[in-house]
């Protein structure tokens, strides 16, 4: 440990605020009356100067210290620390005394109280407290009174790149009590000299620096870190190892790690610590750490990775997804590459029956090969598979190759293609259109902005057989006015069936008219919020461009008039069981009087109504035998068999034929 003196500078003194009103006003003063920093003494509490002067009857008096603490070396740890003041005892103090209270200026900031000092130093609210002890200070006293720093004073107070600056206050200064005539203390200033003077002295250490080095002797499940002990700034050694996190981020500290563990074979600096608990082929970073009584010194972070488990090959199938008519995709993981590279890897797949566990995938009747992947290749993977049957029961089964290990198979699943149905959906009498403008008696740009980003619409129109998706602006009372007109169509999907496969879907509009009399075509925008948005009977609130996302859209150049114009719609925008509904919008709002935009037919009564085209693929619902159950025959829920010594659900009752699993004839 090291201990330094360091004395006040010949900035320190007292300033003072007054008043002639309520004592509160002089002690919540933003700036002082006067400033001393040339006395040697210096003054701090507050007086009842005189009731029959009115513009001085209270005074509050607070010192100001400043001590270059500049030679703390970075990074030292303060152990101790304190500030020491001498009393003068020549003023008469209340026989209770009153306490002394240390302040430093809020946050990290170094800027208050000013070197020199200033008036607006004086604000009270600039400081805070909670970093010394409060000594007292009573009547008859002289000698030195002395602040004790705690530990956030010792942590976050003292300025170790240059100097350390304090306010002192009295109790009665932050309390509330009505000054008199004997709540006022002397201290000996800097220009005192010898003895005298203010001081402060520090106590710190240094913590010890380390060198993290590559870690050794790695295992599936951790690894050896090892470290070598630099500079132990003369202190001892407590302890000594290496630290991780479990999520294999940089530990930062030892207060902040999850794991630690204490080295051993200290020899020279060097020591090594074993790290364990950790995942199979996954990066760690690790820090090295020495403990003294300055505390933890840690190395920088060192990366490594954990080696695979010595396993066999495996793989597992899993369910498929999106099974349609003639497509489906099959899904598996790789749970176990042995630490060997995959030179194919995917599914074997039959119509009808087990495509079984061949040495060679590709002489299977069906297969996908996705090729090669380097180790690690653990994790899940699919393939998307296409002219399939329609009505078909096929079984796959994942598997993965190395030049090592042969082929591994996963157990058989099935998927039970459907029939796919199209089915064309008109728009209804809820089809209508939402507009609302803007006014601005000097700016175009900004009627533009209120008009297309409303919240609310001021009319609406859902009797109309047209969609009106348009803006426009001219003279009216206001010298803009800019209307915006937004479009709102609605589905009734509830027909498809929830556990349906959507293959596409495309929305059709009948553009009747083409509004583009101001030159600024637009491209047509498709939108939606569903369940909320639009509402199924429309609101004005459903204008709100803010509560959608655009899903689709067609260019100008692509839409023609007296047609029907074709926007691709993403699956995941239909409704199933339900309705389905968007918005349609604009981009532009016109630069030039006039209207730009679209005039589509709607639902009501229309020859063109807007329509929505839904390709969907559906599995019938397979019904299965009835049992008995209790002296009851009763629906049965499942249908099992054997393949490959595992009992597997089918969807569909089939027969064992020739190896071949098919539907009974008979």
């Amino acid at each position: 440990m090291s201990t330094i003196t360091v004395y006040g500078s010949s900035s320190d003194g007292h300033m003072y605020a007054r008043t002639a009103d309520h004592f509160s006003n002089a002690r919540d003063a933003a700036s002082a009356y006067a400033l001393d920093v040339s006395s040697d003494e210096m003054r701090v509490g507050l007086g009842f100067v005189s009731p029959q002067n009115p513009g001085d009857k209270y005074r509050f008096y607070r010192m100001y210290l400043y001590f270059d603490t500049s030679s703390i070396p970075d990074g030292a740890t303060i152990v101790s620390a304190s500030v020491s003041l001498y009393l003068v005892g020549d003023l008469q103090i209340t026989p209770s005394g009153f306490a002394l209270v240390l302040g430093k200026m809020k946050g990290n900031d170094e800027t208050y109280p000013h070197d020199p000092l200033v008036l607006g130093d004086f604000n009270n609210a600039l400081y805070t407290g909670g970093g010394a002890s409060t000594p007292w200070v009573y009547d008859s006293q002289s000698g030195m009174k002395t602040f004790t720093f705690t530990s956030l004073g010792k942590s976050s107070w003292i300025n170790d790149q240059g100097t350390s600056k304090f306010v002192v206050m009295s109790s009665l200064d932050v309390g509330y009590s009505i000054p008199n005539y004997y709540m006022l203390a002397d201290f000996y200033t800097q220009e005192k000299g010898g003895g005298y003077r203010p001081v402060m002295s520090i106590t710190y250490v240094i913590l010890p620096t380390i060198t993290t080095n590559a870690a050794t002797a790695l295992v599936s499940s951790g690894a050896t870190g090892n470290g070598t002990i630099n500079d132990l700034e003369g202190e001892s050694v407590i302890s000594y190892g290496a630290i991780w996190n479990d999520d294999g981020t940089d530990p930062v500290s030892f207060a902040l790690a999850d794991n630690y563990a204490a080295g051993s074979d200290l020899a020279a600096g060097d020591f090594s610590a074993a790290i364990t608990g950790c995942d199979p082929e996954t990066a760690y970073y690790y820090r090295a750490y020495t403990q003294t009584v300055a505390g933890y010194g840690v190395g920088s972070a060192v990366q490594f990775t954990t080696t695979a488990v010595l396993d066999v090959l495996s793989t597992r199938t899993d369910a498929a997804e999106d099974v349609a008519a003639t497509t489906a995709t099959f899904n598996g993981i790789v749970l176990e590459d042995a630490a060997h590279a995959l030179t194919a890897y995917g599914f074997v797949y039959k119509k009808g029956g087990d495509p079984g566990t061949p040495a060679d995938p590709t002489t299977a009747e069906a297969y996908t090969d996705l090729g090669a992947k380097a180790s690690p290749a653990e994790g899940a993977y699919h393939s998307h598979v296409s002219s399939l049957v329609e009505l078909s029961t096929y079984f796959f089964r994942a598997y993965a190759t190395t030049s090592e290990d042969g082929t591994a198979y996963g157990g058989v699943e099935l998927a039970r293609t459907g029939a796919e149905t199209e089915t064309t959906f008109d728009g209804g009498t809820n089809d209508g259109y939402l507009g609302a403008y803007g006014d601005n008696y000097d700016n175009l740009a900004l009627a533009k902005a209120a008009a297309d980003e409303a919240t609310t619409a001021n009319y609406s129109n859902v009797t109309n057989n047209l969609i009106y998706v348009d803006s426009n602006w001219h003279y009216y009372h206001y010298p803009y006015r800019v209307w915006k007109q937004r479009g709102y169509v609605f589905f009734d999907t509830s027909s498809i069936p929830s556990g349906a496969t959507i293959i596409s879907a495309t929305l059709k509009l009948y553009v009747k008219e083409i509004e583009d009399l101001v030159g600024d075509p637009s491209t047509l925008y498709v939108a939606e919020n569903m369940p909320t948005y639009p509402h199924s009977t429309l609101v004005n609130d459903d204008y709100n461009s803010s509560g959608y996302s655009n899903i689709a859209s067609i260019a100008f150049g692509n839409i023609t008039e007296s047609q029907y114009n074709e926007i691709a719609i993403p699956v995941a925008n239909v409704t199933k069981e339900g309705t389905t509904k968007y918005m349609l919008d604009t981009g532009v709002v016109g630069s030039n009087d006039g209207w730009c935009g679209y005039v589509i037919e709607d639902g009501e009564d229309a020859l063109y109504p807007p329509q929505l085209v839904v390709t969907y693929s559906t599995t019938p619902d397979v019904v299965l035998p009835k049992v008995n159950l209790g002296d009851t025959w009763v629906q049965t829920l499942a249908a099992h068999v054997n393949i490959g010594d595992a009992w597997v659900e089918l969807d569909t009752p089939l027969a064992n034929l020739g190896d071949d699993w098919v539907e009974p004839t008979g």
